[in-house]
Order: C-alpha cells, then sequence, then structure tokens
C-alpha cells in the first residue's frame, strides 16, 4: 500500500534493498516496515522485512539468500491508538487542549482565532444527567466540524470549550460563520426540546500584528461578553423547556 508519501518511501527502501542485495553491493537489511493489504479481505498490514544473503559452499559463483516476515500489525495499531489519545479528545474525536497550546508554535503570519463556549452544559448535567451534557458536546463537536471543514485546528479546550484557527481573515466571513455556527446548532435535535447554544468569540489576527496570547485573551472578552449578555434568556428558555417536559409527564 502505498497511500502516503512515508508508505512511498519505505517501499522505495525495500525494492531499493532487495536489488542491492541480489547486485552484492549489500550483504543484508533488517526490519524495514511496510504497509501491505490482505488480497482477500482487504485488512491493512504491518509487516517488517528483514533479508540477507551468504556465499554458497558448494558454487563459490552463487549465494544463498533468506529472509524473514514478521505481522507487527497489532503493535502499530497500538502505537497508532496512543498517539491520537494523547493528541485527541476521546469524546468528540478533536484535538485536545495539550495538541492546541503546541499547535501555537506553527501558526501562519495570518489566521483567526475563534472560540466557542457551550450554553448551558452545567445545567443540562444537573438536570438531565452526564450522559445528557455528552450528548450536547458531541452535538457542538460536529456542528464545528460541519462549519470549519477547511479549518487549520478544531479542539476541544475544556469541558465545555472549543477553539478553532482558520485561515479566513476577513471580517464578514467570520461573522458568516458565526452565523453558521448558529443555525447549525439550533437545528440539532436534543432530547428534552433541548436547544443546542454556543456562545463565541474571536480575534483576527494579520501580519502576526498581535501575540497569540492577546487574540485568545481579546477572543476570550468577546465571548464571555456575548455570554453573560445572554445568560438570562438562556436560562428562561431551559426552564420553559423543563417546565414543558414535566407538564407532559
Amino acid at each position: 500500500v502505498r497511500d502516503s508519501k512515508e508508505d512511498k518511501h519505505r517501499f522505495k527502501m525495500l525494492t531499493d534493498a532487495i536489488k542491492n542485495i541480489y547486485r552484492g553491493t549489500e550483504q543484508s537489511y533488517d526490519r524495514i516496515l511496510v504497509k501491505h493489504k490482505h488480497e482477500k479481505t482487504g485488512e491493512i498490514l504491518f509487516i517488517e522485512h528483514s533479508l540477507g544473503s551468504i556465499p554458497s559452499k558448494t558454487n563459490h559463483s552463487s549465494k544463498l539468500i533468506g529472509g524473514v516476515l514478521l505481522d507487527v500489525t497489532a503493535q502499530i495499531n497500538q502505537e497508532q491508538k496512543i498517539r491520537f489519545l494523547a493528541s485527541h479528545d476521546t469524546l468528540t474525536g478533536l484535538h485536545n487542549r495539550l495538541y492546541f497550546d503546541d499547535f501555537q508554535k506553527q501558526l501562519a503570519k495570518d489566521y483567526t482565532l475563534y472560540l466557542f463556549d457551550l450554553d448551558g452544559l452545567k445545567l443540562g448535567n444537573d438536570i438531565y444527567g452526564h450522559q445528557f451534557g455528552d450528548l450536547l458536546i458531541s452535538k457542538a463537536a460536529t456542528v464545528l466540524k460541519d462549519v470549519f471543514m477547511k479549518a487549520q485546528l478544531i479542539a476541544r479546550i475544556g469541558g465545555d470549550e472549543f477553539a478553532v484557527i482558520c485561515n479566513c481573515t476577513s471580517e464578514d466571513e467570520c461573522y458568516n460563520n458565526l452565523s453558521k455556527v448558529r443555525k447549525k446548532a439550533q437545528k440539532e435535535i436534543l432530547p428534552y426540546d433541548y436547544t443546542l447554544q454556543l456562545s463565541a468569540g474571536y480575534s483576527i489576527v494579520r501580519n502576526k500584528n498581535k501575540s497569540f496570547n492577546k487574540a485568545f485573551s481579546e477572543a476570550e472578552n468577546i465571548l464571555y461578553q456575548r455570554k453573560l449578555s445572554q445568560r438570562f434568556s438562556r436560562k428562561n428558555k431551559v426552564l420553559e423547556s423543563i417546565m414543558e417536559t414535566l407538564d407532559a409527564k
């Protein structure tokens, strides 16, 4: 299988090593890892290839060539799983805070940082339970992935907090993205007629005119100003939903 540059590089290493052994320029190679696909099942396998040659005792003009193939698929899959868990949030599949903090080192000159806060998570947890809270978080992550498909990074950076870094630096485009998030969130179908709501703030960076920490503070301040302004109306909506549910029961 040669899906990626790394796959192609490893396959070339293997073919070059085999050619060199037959030419006599190399005597052996050891544990070259190559990705394979099972012909019948389509399963991806990781195989370590080792090959060596020795002169024939009976005919000095020829040589004996032998090798070993070792299936290390389980080991590689486990390593990949560990690497994934180290940089991703298990509930949403988004990148986690650790990855987000490290990502700052590779930021471009121009970008927009969005911060989102899931409204009413604590209230939802307290009233309907933590499974319902997990559902809210998962739905919020889905909304952000749908709207910011081409973003550089989408991460869950706290219990109910998300961050998005994307290339757009236009005020109109930023406003449109927030509008899309709001509309998509409102369309999400949740138990108890609960409405998914995300407060948001953003900061635009052009030609590195501000540090990442300053951009983060700006986006955070805007987010919490909006969150406070919507706090009472949001709680009223949640309480109305609860009362309707109780009344129906």
